[in-house]
């Protein structure tokens, strides 16, 4: 499923290959290598060479999280590494969700687009946003970046303009050195905030500390944004950043001036999580299998992990009653499909909790991150609950208002015995249908 959803988009993967191989080549490279400068594949030498700062984003990344020196890609080799192991994967992630996600009212066709990305890095969540959206954008791509490094941001830039070049996107790019004196004044009435591995890395766990963040991150923000902005976040699907996502969830579905868009179904919104409410606390995050281009497969090959199947959790955020939409999303898969007696099963977050969909068959049920807006009914069974998709009932048509008091002009007036008389009468056939 995941692959033939990455297929719909495989020229834009492409392109980005491309860029990213162009951007390692012009920043990184030594001039022994500039012979290999038209292929669009990287030698063995060069692969290796782009990965000479593994041991030190592990170290970042994995041994010591939320603990890291902010400026840690000033390393030259960590910046490379990062731009040829990272990106590619991380952009699945968020494409994966901007494409199964279906929330309503997310992505919306207008001419000019103003985007936030706080902890660009290079460039990776916007890079993700407007491979799958970039069609529904007419006019002007305005991106704000900002970071602690100016120099992985300026990688990034270079990413976009090959894209925009090649995508026919007129784009402007604005690079801002991080948060804490506040935005500059050209960053303004933006649409969309993005924030990709970010929250992990300098938000406490400890709820007071995430609190005071948490409330001075929206008092900045509001500065900056339109009444209709969408705020997106993307983490590790691992259980601290996935747990504190939720935790930031809980925040936001309080806090009077936000609304819960996605992953949490229509019904739970404003509510406490319901994960949290299950013996285990389990986190919630979604899986994938990756499109393995070039550079996926080759940089797997090159760290020793496999990057087949790739997982993220996510948050996303709008002002309270800004965005309304019809579609109401029922419940969301937030698992794998499972063998289960009788069938298959799927883990899916619904108004009761975490619930079991069943079906006779695999390739029915939803895939890890698909909402759902038909009806699900669920029972007990056991110690946990189990669910089955129902058509719902259709809604009840409304019938216009007529006020009694109103007086009918003659032109309005119609005859009833003529319309009835000619919606019986059949049809008089002509010549040419004979």
């Amino acid at each position: 499923m995941s692959k033939k959803l990455f297929s719909k988009l495989e020229k834009e993967l492409s392109l980005l290959e491309k860029a990213i191989i162009k951007v390692l080549r012009s920043n990184y490279s030594k001039k022994s290598m500039n012979k290999n400068a038209k292929s669009f594949e990287l030698t063995n030498v060069e692969q290796q060479n782009y990965s000479n700062g593994l041991d030190l984003l592990r170290n970042v990344f994995v041994e010591n999280p939320g603990a890291k020196e902010p400026n840690y890609l000033r390393d030259l080799s960590a910046r490379s590494s990062y731009i040829y192991h990272y990106i590619m994967p991380n952009v699945q992630r968020w494409m994966h969700a901007f494409m199964v996600c279906r929330t309503p009212d997310l992505i919306v066709k207008q001419k000019d687009v103003n985007i936030l990305d706080i902890g660009a890095g290079p460039a990776t969540a916007t890079i993700s946003f407007l491979l799958a959206n970039y069609k529904n954008y007419t006019g002007k791509v305005k991106v704000f970046l900002t970071d602690y490094n100016q120099s992985i941001m300026k990688d990034g830039k270079f990413i976009l303009e090959e894209l925009a070049k090649n995508l026919k996107i007129d784009l402007e790019v604005h690079i801002h050195g991080g948060i804490q004196k506040g935005f500059p004044s050209y960053v303004n009435n933006v649409d969309f905030v993005l924030m990709g591995n970010v929250w992990n890395e300098g938000l406490s766990s400890h709820k007071n500390a995430q609190t005071k963040t948490l409330n001075y991150w929206v008092d900045s923000i509001k500065k900056v944004t339109s009444d209709n902005a969408r705020f997106l976040f993307m983490e590790p699907a691992n259980r601290r950043s996935s747990r504190l996502l939720m935790a930031m969830r809980d925040y936001f579905s309080t806090h009077q001036g936000f609304s819960i868009l996605a992953p949490c179904p229509s019904t739970v919104v404003n509510k406490p999580c319901t994960l949290n409410k299950i013996k285990g606390r389990p986190w919630c995050h979604f899986g994938f299998d990756s499109f393995d281009g070039f550079i996926l497969k080759s940089s797997s090959i090159q760290s020793g992990i496999s990057h087949e199947r790739l997982s993220y959790s996510y948050l996303w955020l709008s002002f309270k009653d800004k965005l309304k939409s019809e579609i109401k999303i029922e419940a969301r898969a937030i698992g794998g499909p499972m063998k289960i007696e009788n069938g298959f099963g799927v883990y899916v977050c619904h108004k009761n909790g975490r619930v079991v969909l069943e079906s006779q068959e695999r390739r029915t049920l939803p895939v890890s991150g698909q909402s759902i807006v038909k009806g699900v009914k669920t029972k007990k069974v056991g110690v946990e609950l189990r669910g089955e998709i129902i058509e719902k009932k259709p809604e009840v048509e409304k019938k216009p208002f007529i006020n009694p008091n109103k007086k009918i002009t003659p032109k309005s007036k119609v005859n009833s015995k003529k319309v009835i008389s000619a919606i019986r009468k059949p049809a008089q056939r002509t010549k040419k249908d004979q």
